[in-house]
């Protein structure tokens, strides 16, 4: 078996994450994607959940779309990912809509595979690789002869559909509580920068996990994402933290 942790932000790119977590296991059986939409239990704490999936998993995968490419829960789950994944594991964005050099950032240093047929197949060969019972390749491109354009169809979807709908500003008791688990487990990523910094094979993990706190704690862009209020206009705004 092996844990495929799906990540999104946004409406595009929650059905491309839906997808995949469909799709991937019709070709290749032993993979189990776990995706927050799907997967997380009605009442369940979400960021711990989120955290177990995301040091229990082998694989990352980021889908990423025009609308949220400057998106702060993407860079704070790729913070996690490259906080938790041991150093054999992988960070994989799935790009629908975008090419590579799109991507700003942390994000850019993370090999990127294109949401179309070639960057798919590439996708699953790397699943297979570090699968516990692999199977033959040439297994995998009969499964996709005939699987890929039902995927395909889906992904034309949602990238000519519509982008993300506004959402009413949220009550604030649930913001407040929000705001506290996130700090709680951005304190324990603060605490092992120090050591990160000084081992040059993590520098990298602690910039992403640094950026993400930037953008995710510092900054007025993060507050306007889930409470709403832009301070510069000094008025409530619906938005959505995803």
């Amino acid at each position: 078996m092996v844990k495929i942790f799906i990540g999104w932000s946004g409406k595009k790119s929650k059905g491309v994450a839906r997808a995949l977590r469909e799709w991937i296991p019709t070709i290749i059986q032993s993979a189990k994607p776990w995706m927050s939409e799907i997967d997380l239990d009605p009442g369940a704490r979400w960021n711990q959940d989120i955290q177990d999936e995301v040091e229990n998993a082998k694989l990352g995968v980021l889908c990423l779309t025009p609308d949220n490419l400057s998106s702060t829960w993407m860079h704070f789950e790729a913070g996690m990912l490259a906080n938790s994944l041991k150093d054999r594991n992988y960070v994989c964005p799935y790009l629908l809509g975008i090419e590579p050099s799109d991507i700003q950032g942390p994000l850019s240093q993370f090999q990127a595979k294109r949401a179309e047929k070639d960057g798919t197949k590439e996708l699953l060969y790397l699943i297979n690789k570090i699968a516990d019972n692999s199977i033959d390749e040439s297994r995998i491109d009969q499964l996709f002869g005939l699987l890929w354009v039902g995927l395909e169809s889906k992904l034309n979807g949602i990238l000519l559909g519509p982008s993300d709908d506004v959402v009413p500003p949220r009550d604030s008791t649930d913001i407040l509580r929000e705001l506290l688990e996130l700090t709680r487990q951005q304190s324990r990523m603060i605490s092992d920068i120090t050591v990160y910094k000084k081992d040059e094979r993590l520098k990298l993990k602690a910039d992403i996990i640094i950026k993400a706190l930037k953008e995710g704690v510092f900054e007025d862009n993060y507050m306007a994402s889930i409470t709403g209020y832009n301070s510069e206009k000094s008025e409530m705004k619906p938005t959505s933290r995803r």
